[in-house]
């Protein structure tokens, strides 16, 4: 996928070599990010799995993403949609869906610590998938404009957990821990980096 240079001087890479640390990620950034430092996170090597990326904008279309995922999942003993959420063009969340064995669970964190929006819950009427919570495991993001790094990292994070199967206690210790303003400004140098280094 070849970069839209309309976009260029709206996009992480431009914001970070200007000093700007406050930039907040759009769309694009979000997905170049998730294709060049976390492979879409459709790593994993179990047969008979399905693994899914998606970035959502609306509450429709969480639906329509989540209905295909479940008709998908139907037809593997594994799978997993990995989903970044764009509330209202302000703030952004994970939601990871797993299917086992045809049970399904649902992990969503948000680092304002509140649940998913009214209209957002509402498209979720009638898909019984059980949902957690894990927003109060951490500390709250304090800025304006990193939820959407964070976003992707508590991604990297739920999808381990999954893929590892790993316990409760992982995630929440791996939730918790310390992320600084300095964390957020070399991720936004070292993503910028491998950005601009992208055809």
């Amino acid at each position: 996928m070849l970069k839209n240079s309309n976009f260029a001087d709206n996009r992480l890479e431009t914001a970070t070599k200007k000093g700007d640390y406050e930039y907040w990620l759009t769309q694009e950034d979000i997905a170049d990010i998730a294709r060049l430092e976390y492979l879409d996170f459709r790593q994993g090597n179990e047969e008979d799995s399905f693994r899914a990326f998606e970035i959502i904008g609306s509450p429709e279309q969480l639906r329509t993403q989540l209905l295909t995922f479940i008709t998908r999942a139907e037809h593997v003993n594994n799978a997993r949609l990995t989903l970044i959420i764009n509330l209202a063009q302000q703030h952004w969340v994970t939601l990871v869906i797993t299917c086992h064995n045809k049970n399904y669970a649902g992990h969503y964190i948000d680092t304002l610590g509140e649940w998913l929006p009214e209209n957002y819950q509402a498209s979720l009427e009638n898909i019984l998938i059980p949902f957690v919570n894990l927003s109060g495991y951490f500390p709250r993001q304090i800025d304006g404009f990193n939820c959407g790094l964070w976003a992707l990292e508590n991604a990297e994070d739920l999808t381990r957990m999954v893929d590892e199967r790993k316990g409760p206690h992982w995630i929440v210790h791996q939730l918790q821990r310390y992320r600084s303003p300095a964390h957020f400004s070399e991720r936004r140098r070292l993503l910028s980096s491998k950005l601009s280094s992208d055809p």
